[in-house]
């Protein structure tokens, strides 16, 4: 039988994932807006940005991956 145990940097892992998804979702909707509006300029740097926030989420993840991977294993 397993047990979970609190974790500051779980909980900060998975808020911080999904707060750099949910902005890569806003500027995605932006960019679309903003290009619709001949605003391609704009638009582009929207598109620019929601790669960036994907990027970022994915970095979060797979140092929590990495994290949770040395806590089970006992490295440090």
């Amino acid at each position: 039988m397993t047990t979970s145990k609190f974790s500051w940097t779980k909980i900060l892992c998975f808020f911080g994932a999904g707060l750099a998804a949910f902005f890569a979702f806003i500027n995605g909707g932006s960019a679309g807006i903003l290009i619709k509006a001949g605003r391609d300029f704009n638009g582009f740097g929207s598109i620019a940005s929601c790669v960036g926030w994907v990027v970022v989420a994915i970095l979060i993840y797979k140092y929590y991956q990495k994290w949770d991977f040395n806590q089970k294993t006992g490295k440090q």
